[in-house]
């Protein structure tokens, strides 16, 4: 019986009818729910309220449900608890060890005889660092208060009983509640659609807030509901929903509605509204709330990603570990002096006449040093490289040569913590659609039966990725396309037979007719009209799930059968100018298991058809075994390699007639699949495989996605870098090679490796027949071939499973430039990043794609990029920094990453380096006051030296600095090996990091010993030598940034003079303070700059000190940069010289010799050299003597560098002969010109 026809004078008696029938359907409904596991159960309007108040009335627990009042931020506000926003924060921030070190420390230091530094010489700047972060976290918290504030009191519209439409807060919408949203309006919670004001309860929404897509999708009413809902009486209406508990599947829903009483339909995710989805192009909607609040999709895909931690950032914790390792045997040692200075203090008269507790005083002496020693691990280092890092991913996301045009974005920085990570990446793992290519796809050709059976190729265009494998055969292929066509969007297809509809004289036109409408019918696309719908004559806006099946019903559009327009029962579409309904009984979607989606309907003769397409991997094996189906099939499959070979996304095109009896038992399966909550998708796939058997074969069609701009530069760019990339695509193998030079990921000098074998027993033995040839290679040339490896997923498979061999395949992987794995699922993409990952040591992976099959990638690896692409957003928001682009990823990497890792290399050693130095004196000093752990330094010039005096040089290197220009590195004609340096860990490393600490100890000493030396015959107290020596470490760890600074600016030089004059501005005012506040703690320093100050030997002790600290690492710079130069040293001579107008081949053959001697340059393969000595070269034939002039500079400034250089039989090598080229080479590249060798061997500097 339905509720909305019910009599009048029955309306006072619904309540109570309504509450029996309910306990009835309740019965049913929990019974349903035991048999399939936890599920939510909802009732429309007042009858959910009056259902909640019946359990509570039995006792029985109420099913929960929150508020839809959405609270992001982190603090509640209180204005009666204002401390306890404060505690928490405090309590968060101490989750931090070295806040917490830094904490202990600074409550020794209010013990009374412990402290030799004063109370708050800890405390002032750790209250600093903390204050900072609490002022950023209650900034931020602030702005998501006015958010939520404004998002929980938009407004909503709901039926209230007895109030009819009533408008509410967000906030106040609850489940249950039947909601009405009109046109432009965005749906304040999860709702299930059950009614539109468009025909058939069709209505239109966009997601981009949810997934990133723009274009828009259509969702439809649940049938049953749509038939009795009425929107002025909604209270008529009542239902019950049994569906699943809150999840984060966007793409998923599951549930069922009982709406008459009895019957009892299935609810998809065809008929919920999500929370943060608007309305568009639809009058209004009506729907039932179902999830409210943190209950939604939206909100359940709103938790904080998980935190990464850089390679470099694990490094450092390690080194605080053993600095303050370091520090404890400091303080052990200082004790140990202290408690034999203790037991021989009867010597000293004038010290103390007790006999003192040797132990014991020692032991206070530990706690006193370790105060002393304290800021040994800098207090600012890590709020310094918070505040450098989010200046450098500004710098990311501001970057106008990132910026995509056409659709408008940026690249953006989703975290900042991993940006040095992008300059040391070894391993790239890409997707191919949309990543690779441009997700544009074109109907290119087909294949079809003819009247004799065999299976006929159409279609005359040809793809640059076959133009690129002809030529690497030595062949052309030419176009046989008329030129001038003008071709329409998507359908790029040619064929004098088939065109402007001469199909239809064809023998075979009753196939290709079959083959054009089962295209026009098997997909899920609607079609938009912009006004009065299909009787317009105006043509369809198709609204696809995937641009492939976009593409597929335009080719089909405009080779004839037209595809009109759809509704919950049929599909309509015009073929030879008749229109044709087909009545639709069942879809069976795609997933990226499956590989194929199928359609049941009804044509229009009556005759029950099942349409599918998908993979020929997965529809051969379902299609009819026959004799004759055999040959036809071996047809089919060549076409299906040549199409591949092309770089073609191919689909097979099947169907089967079904028997009314065997459709009808298996729809009741199918139905029942339908309506279950939980494991409604493994059900469903089972029963839709029942019917995908005993097909037969119609057609193919071949589609062409075409590379990205900038794609196969960038690609052998990374290679250059050192970087090995991996491409993982669902595509066939064919495909995957072919796309795979076209894109320079592999090459014709390579050796490639293809796992040509089909049984996953002999996996093992084709990895090890692969390792021992790649072995003899090796051996037998001297050196690592290039190596390239193409592998299939059901062998992958098979190696995931067993470590032995994955352990054997990941060997032989190492050893390859680049890596192709084809017919992956997105699984098997995120478990061969972890392989890579977990199992290559000191590996850095970095995964990029653009869908979101690609997320689970993405997030395995060390760092994920995602591209806003045609497939929504869902890659990019997963991801730590998203592009519009794959080119951009060269500049990310190898300017952004490699500026970054050099940068904070530079602040972490920079940071420890100069706060040792300044507290080593402090060692030096125990040596002389009898380890009493008096200090050398006031309080207040130790609590400020990181805040203020020595904070702002190295963090504007840590911004500014750079080495060499960035277009050095962004070409393969330049120097892009300069990436190498973030591989090996040049820069920061153990060995580096100790040498840096020794280079503060010995600066330490000589800040302390060298003003002790010239002071010590004079009458200078301990605040005069205490305040020379803080001026000596001053000077010289300002003067060691200076060293490091590589590119000036005015910003450097009026940093670096401020930090000084900061220090001197504090020294007089803080010197002369006791004069008006008489306070203990301004009386240590009281007068000693104007002392200072005015005495010569205070400025030469300066000047010694700096002259004497800097001097050895000015040698030892100069000794590197000219006897044992890295390619950037030879970089900056160049750019100096040859005012930056140079490249890697303009400079042959001196370069190349001096670069053959550099580790981090690897000479070039054959292949690339042999090309360049086809390319012309312009100076080899000029005339002009300015030219002549600029090689002679060029050679001039290398041979600077330059020491004898012998062959391998220990012979001397000519000054111009590079060990890797011959003078046959050097004819060919106009080498001729480059002055004899004595001319070049016996250069002085002054001649450059």
């Amino acid at each position: 019986m339905q509720i909305s026809q019910w009599p009048d004078h029955e309306q006072e008696l619904l309540p109570a009818a309504q509450t029996s029938t309910d306990n009835q359907r309740e019965s049913v409904v929990e019974a349903n729910a035991a048999d399939e596991g936890p599920v939510r159960i909802v009732r429309t309007g007042r009858f959910q309220e009056e259902y909640v108040k019946d359990l509570q009335a039995q006792g029985k627990p109420v099913p929960p449900c929150c508020s839809n009042e959405i609270t992001t931020s982190k603090y509640s506000v209180n204005p009666f608890l204002p401390t306890f926003i404060l505690y928490r924060n405090l309590f968060e921030q101490f989750q931090r060890a070295a806040n917490v070190y830094f904490l202990f420390i600074a409550i020794l230091q209010i013990i009374p005889g412990i402290s030799p530094t004063g109370r708050f010489t800890t405390i002032m700047p750790l209250a600093f660092v903390m204050f900072v972060s609490l002022l950023k976290d209650a900034f931020e918290d602030y702005k998501r208060h006015v958010l939520d504030d404004q998002l929980n009191n938009s407004s909503a519209t709901v039926w209230k009983e007895g109030k009819g439409w009533s408008t509410v807060c967000w906030k106040d919408v609850v489940v249950g509640n039947i909601m009405r949203i009109d046109k432009g309006q965005t749906f304040p919670a999860d709702v299930i659609i059950l009614s539109t004001s468009e025909a058939e309860g069709l209505c239109y929404i966009e997601t981009s807030s949810l997934d990133g897509e723009t274009n828009l999708k259509i969702r439809k009413s649940v049938g049953a509901a749509y038939a009795i809902f009425d929107g002025e009486r909604p209270d008529k209406f009542h239902c019950v929903c049994h569906h699943e508990l809150p999840n984060n599947r966007l793409e998923n829903f599951s549930g069922s509605m009982l709406v008459d009483g009895v019957r009892k339909v299935p609810l998809t995710v065809e008929s919920v509204l999500l929370r943060g989805a608007a309305l568009r192009n639809t009058g209004c909607a009506y729907g039932i709330v179902i999830f409210t609040g943190a209950e939604t999709k939206l909100m359940k895909n709103a938790s904080a990603k998980r935190h990464k931690m850089s390679n470099m950032d694990l490094v450092t914790n390690r080194q605080v570990f053993f600095i303050f390792g370091f520090q404890l045997c400091l303080c052990l040692v200082c004790a140990i002096g202290l408690g034999i200075y203790t037991s021989t203090i009867d010597s000293h008269w004038y010290l103390s006449t007790h006999d003192p507790n040797v132990a014991a005083t020692a032991a206070l002496g530990f706690l006193t040093f370790l105060i002393l020693f304290n800021n040994l691990i800098p207090i600012s280092l890590y709020v310094s490289m918070e505040m450098v890092k989010l200046v450098q991913a500004n710098l990311i996301n501001a970057d106008a040569n990132m910026y995509h045009a056409d659709t408008d974005t940026n690249a953006l920085a989703r975290t900042s913590s991993l940006n040095e990570e992008l300059g040391q990446v070894s391993y790239v793992f890409s997707d191919k659609t949309g990543t690779l290519t441009c997700n544009i796809m074109d109907f290119l050709k087909f294949s079809c039966i003819d009247e004799d059976g065999k299976a006929v190729s159409y279609g005359t265009g040809v793809t640059e990725i076959a133009k690129s494998a002809a030529a690497r055969k030595g062949e052309v292929l030419v176009d046989q396309r008329p030129p001038g066509l003008v071709f329409k969007d998507g359908f790029c297809f040619w064929d004098d037979r088939i065109n402007d509809g001469r199909w239809a004289n064809q023998r075979n036109a009753s196939r290709l007719e079959e083959l054009f409408c089962h295209l026009a019918v098997c997909h899920t696309v609607v079609a938009e009209y912009e006004r009065s719908g299909a009787e317009s004559g105006q043509t369809a806006v198709y609204q696809a799930a995937s641009p492939d099946e976009a593409c597929l019903v335009k080719g089909a559009r405009e080779l004839g059968a037209v595809f009109v327009d759809r509704t919950e029962k049929d599909i309509d579409i015009m073929c030879l100018n008749k229109k044709l309904r087909y009545q639709l009984l069942n879809i069976i979607e795609f997933d990226s298991t499956r590989k194929r989606m199928s359609v049941v309907v009804r044509d229009p003769a009556g005759q029950l058809l099942l349409l599918c397409k998908g993979a020929d991997s997965v529809i051969f094996e379902r299609l009819r075994k026959t004799k004759e189906n055999a040959e036809l099939l071996r047809q089919t499959s060549d076409m299906l390699t040549v199409f591949a070979e092309e770089g073609l996304r191919t689909l097979v095109i099947a169907k089967s007639v079904l028997e009314p009896s065997l459709y009808a038992a298996w729809s009741k399966k199918y139905d029942e699949a339908l309506c279950l909550t939980n494991g409604r998708a493994e059900r469903v796939a089972a029963v839709g495989e029942e019917l995908e058997w005993d097909l037969e074969l119609i057609g193919t069609t071949a589609i062409e996605d075409k590379l990205q701009e900038g794609v196969p530069r960038t690609i052998e760019l990374l290679i250059a870098a050192g970087i090995k990339v991996w491409v993982l695509t669902g595509d066939k193998q064919e495909t995957a090679i072919n796309i795979g030079f076209a894109c320079a990921l592999l090459n014709n000098t390579m050796n490639l490796m293809l796992f040509d074998t089909e049984s996953p027993e002999t996996v093992a033995a084709k990895i090890e027949e692969f390792l021992s040839s790649a072995k003899k290679d090796r051996e037998k040339a001297g050196v690592g071939a290039d190596l390239g490896l193409v592998i299939q997923g059901n062998l992958l498979h098979t190696i995931l499973e067993n470590d032995v061999i994955a352990a054997s395949f990941l060997a032989l992987a190492r050893q390859c430039k680049s890596v192709v794995c084809c017919r992956v699922s997105p699984l098997q993409k995120a478990q061969i990043v972890l392989l890579v990952r977990e199992s290559i040591a000191g590996s850095i992976t970095l995964s990029i794609g653009d869908g979101a099959n690609d997320v689970s990638m993405i997030q395995s690896a060390h760092v994920g990029i995602g591209i806003s692409g045609l497939e929504g957003q869902q890659a990019a928001r997963a991801s730590d920094y998203s592009v519009a682009q794959f080119r951009y990823l060269q500049r990310l990497l190898l300017v952004h990453g490699r500026w970054s890792y050099r940068r904070i290399s530079r602040l972490i050693l920079y940071s420890f380096y100069k706060n040792i130095t300044l507290y080593m004196t402090q060692l030096w000093f125990c040596f002389f006051n009898a380890f009493s752990g008096q200090t050398l330094t006031d309080q207040w010039a130790l609590a400020l030296y990181n805040v203020w005096f020595t904070a702002f040089p190295i963090m504007f290197v840590a911004v500014l600095d750079r080495d060499v220009k960035e277009e050095r590195i962004l070409s393969t004609d330049q120097f892009p090996e300069l990436y190498k340096d973030g591989l090996t860990n040049r820069l920061f490393n153990t060995r580096g990091f100790w040498m840096y600490i020794g280079n503060a100890v010995l600066h330490s000493a000589l800040s302390f010993f060298v003003p002790l030396a010239c002071l010590y015959y004079s009458d200078a107290d301990i605040s005069t030598l205490g305040v020379t020596s803080y001026s000596s470490v001053l000077f010289v760890v300002t003067g060691k940034v200076a060293l490091e600074t590589l590119s000036w600016t005015w910003l450097n030089v009026g940093i670096i003079t401020l930090s000084l004059g900061v220090w001197y501005t504090f020294l007089l005012v803080y010197t002369n303070l006791f004069k008006w506040v008489h306070i203990s703690d301004f009386a240590f320093w009281y007068g000693v700059a104007s002392n200072a100050l005015t005495s010569p030997t205070y400025w030469l002790v300066l000047v010694l000190t700096m002259t004497i600290a800097l001097l050895r690492d000015y040698i030892w710079k100069y000794v590197r940069r000219n006897f044992h130069p890295e390619l950037s040293h030879v970089i900056q001579v160049l750019e100096d010289k040859c005012d930056g107008k140079f490249t890697r081949r303009s400079v042959p053959p001196v370069l190349h010799h001096l670069l053959s001697k550099l580790e981090d340059l690897a000479p070039k393969d054959a292949a690339h050299r042999f090309m360049e000595t086809m390319e012309p070269k312009g100076y080899g034939f000029a005339q002009d003597p300015g030219q002549l002039a600029y090689i002679a500079t060029v050679t001039k400034a290398v041979a600077k560098f330059k020491r004898p250089l012998k062959n391998k039989d220990n012979s001397p090598q000519r000054e111009h002969q590079d060990p890797n080229y011959s003078d046959v080479h050097y004819q060919a590249t106009g080498a001729a010109f480059v002055a004899p060798p004595e001319e070049i061997v016996y250069v002085n500097d002054k001649d450059i």
